[in-house]
């Protein structure tokens, strides 16, 4: 009885520690076009082009640092601070960013 206790205990333990992952559904991390979406589009529109700074003339002129603190830290200009906080949306942010606007 002990053994079959300690084989199930030991199957428990390696299907938590493996996990049940489907590789077709692989997390990437957060995702920066959803981030965009939800956080940045009201202002910038979905083209980059919208009430505010044009994306597009931005992007490629901020280095990633400069990104990175404009994100968390907003604009004297009108970009509210604290919209993204955790460092991997913003890592994902900033990746959309670069991808869709160059730089």
């Amino acid at each position: 009885m002990t053994r079959a206790k300690f084989a199930l205990c030991s199957l428990l333990c390696l299907s938590i520690a493996c996990g049940d992952k489907d590789e077709d559904s692989a997390d990437d991390g957060p995702d920066g076009s959803a981030i965009y979406s939800s956080k940045c589009v009201v202002c910038h529109g979905a083209s980059g082009d919208g009430n505010s700074a044009v994306l597009a003339d931005v992007v490629p002129a901020l280095s990633d640092e400069e990104l990175e603190d404009v994100i968390r830290n907003g604009t004297d200009s009108g970009m509210p601070s604290a919209l993204v906080t955790d460092d991997a949306e913003v890592s994902a942010l900033i990746d959309y960013l670069r991808a869709t606007w160059g730089g």
